[in-house]
């Protein structure tokens, strides 16, 4: 018996010694569980999910996340974490697998956006019908949970009701939430103004190139009509009178023009929550493309069709900016861009600029401060009274 348990306990420490050597000699091999059930980390996280997950983690036990099961999602980093669902992809590193518990390496394979095909959750194909003089769809990027901030832009510079001989229609883009908390809410919202698309993925930063490919694939079936598509974020306020007065003359008179404020030569990040994998552009330090930064950017709606397809064929990247703004001009050629310097990120300057006796030149400033909105607005208001004149209908 004593000879027996010998045996057992020395094929026990053999094993045990195999097991370790292959830790460490595979430490960058993910192990991926796959089942109806939550494979839980000890940070506790998320317990309303729905079924059919998978859990990803690395075997130093640094790395873990839970994400949706589909055939177009990528894992984290090596040693990043993401505390709930996100739907990622890139060309790498990605891990895949076809069986539960299969263990594989990284392996570097290449993604587009996934909103293509995907399904609209909450759609209105009607935002562009009945204007004959469409000169903006105001495509804005926000979330489900910013009523405030969609209340505040449709009650200012952003309602549809405000301009005589430009007119404008008003869209938000937003995903789906890690919860169903503000669904029914966003759903109520949509039946009251008509102004809601809601696309099928994650609403996560992370996403952000996902929605504006939804935005883009929604104007090229949805939106003919419309002259130029302005995407803001749903915190940007924009003096839409100067913008008509000043941008809209230098537009008209060039083809196929993007305004925005361009970002020439960027540092790449390499770490930090912006960060770029080493496999993009590998040996760059900055930038080999100009792009915009996207809170603010007017499209010509002529060459958004073609930034769409464009996409269909060019690898995913997950900063939106660089890949809707920078990338995919660059894929269909012969886009040329104009800066708007005049966007401020201080709202105390742009207050204190729209509120005084000379003219403030911003197009546009940030609204972090709730009711800023308003007070820009009015401000606006009384320092471009005769630019209000001729272009508001309703104020």
């Amino acid at each position: 018996m004593v000879t027996i348990l010998t045996l057992n306990y020395r094929k026990l420490g053999v094993l045990a010694a195999v097991i370790i050597i292959v830790l460490i000699i595979y430490k960058d091999v993910v192990w991926i569980y796959v089942s109806n059930k939550i494979e839980f980390s000890d940070k506790g996280f998320l317990k309303n999910v729905l079924l059919d997950q998978v859990t990803y983690f690395d075997n130093n036990g640094k790395s873990d996340c839970i994400i949706p099961l589909h055939d177009d999602i990528m894992i984290p980093g090596k040693y990043a974490w993401i505390p709930y669902p996100v739907e990622r992809r890139h060309s790498g590193p990605f891990i895949i697998a076809k069986n539960s518990g299969e263990r594989i390496k990284y392996t570097n394979y290449t993604f587009y956006p996934l909103t293509f095909n995907s399904s609209f959750l909450i759609n209105n194909p009607n935002i562009c019908n009945y204007a004959e003089n469409l000169t903006f769809l105001i495509m804005v990027h926000t979330s489900m949970h910013h009523f405030d901030r969609r209340k505040a832009l449709r009650d200012t510079w952003a309602n549809p009701r405000l301009l005589k001989n430009h007119q404008s229609r008003i869209l938000f883009l937003v995903g789906r939430g890690k919860s169903n908390i503000f669904q029914k809410s966003l759903e109520i919202e949509s039946e009251e103004f008509k102004d809601i698309i809601q696309g099928d993925f994650i609403d996560d930063y992370h996403n952000l190139t996902h929605k504006g490919i939804l935005g883009f694939r929604w104007v090229t079936t949805y939106c003919e009509n419309a002259k130029f598509i302005f995407k803001i974020d749903d915190d940007i306020f924009v003096n839409i009178f100067l913008v008509i007065q000043e941008l809209l003359p230098k537009l008209n008179a060039e083809h196929r023009m993007i305004a925005c404020r361009l970002l020439l030569n960027e540092t790449i990040a390499r770490d930090g929550k912006f960060a770029a994998d080493l496999d993009y552009f590998p040996g760059y330090k900055r930038s080999p493309l100009q792009y915009c930064a996207g809170p603010f950017v007017l499209i010509p709606r002529d060459i958004v069709p073609e930034m769409y397809e464009a996409a269909k064929s060019t690898p995913f990247y997950w900063i939106d900016d660089f890949y809707l703004f920078g990338i995919l001009p660059n894929q269909i050629g012969n886009v040329s861009f104009h800066h708007v310097a005049s966007v401020n990120n201080n709202e105390d300057v742009a207050l204190k600029c729209f509120q005084d006796e000379k003219p403030c030149t911003y197009l546009a400033a940030y609204t972090w401060t709730q009711g800023i909105m308003y007070k820009y607005w009015e401000s606006v208001l009384f320092m471009y009274k005769d630019l209000v004149q001729i272009y508001a209908l309703n104020v």
